[in-house]
């Protein structure tokens, strides 16, 4: 029915209408330079065992948002404007029926952290993490 690669794609394309993130990945990416920017990817779960021919998998997916900190005012205000974007243009998302991979989730919890890339390039990362996305399937190999 569905997979974790189904749910991602959603969860992506979602994020597509979140106004001034440049560029949203489905996975990360060796030359990413156009800040800010997103990227989505699998982060824990478990799949859990439903009535024969079924499994719900329960999966902690994250997206991590980052912003070019080469000014840090500037950028800081850049991460606070675009931050309640992102998990309420999920709920939006949801609440109009535009996934169907992803049933629901728990909640969204995030973190901050500073970051130094390539070539001393200086990035701020908020990781949210969706918990508990659960994605309905039909056992097969």
């Amino acid at each position: 029915m569905a997979t974790i690669k189904d749910a991602i794609k959603e969860i992506v394309d979602e994020l597509r209408n979140v106004r001034d993130i440049r560029k949203i990945f489905d996975a990360p990416e060796d030359a990413a330079n156009r800040f800010p920017m997103a990227w989505v990817l699998p982060d824990s779960g478990e799949f859990q065992k439903q009535s024969a021919g079924w499994i719900v998998g329960l999966h902690n997916i994250s997206i991590e948002f980052a912003v070019k900190a080469t000014d840090l005012p500037r950028s800081f205000m850049t991460l606070l404007d675009i931050f309640d974007r992102i998990p309420n243009q999920l709920e939006t998302g949801l609440e109009a029926g535009r996934f169907s991979a992803v049933t629901t989730w728990r909640n969204i919890t995030y973190d901050r952290r500073n970051e130094l890339w390539e070539n001393d390039l200086r990035v701020c990362v908020i990781s949210f993490v969706m918990n508990d996305v659960k994605v309905l399937d039909t056992v097969s190999t």
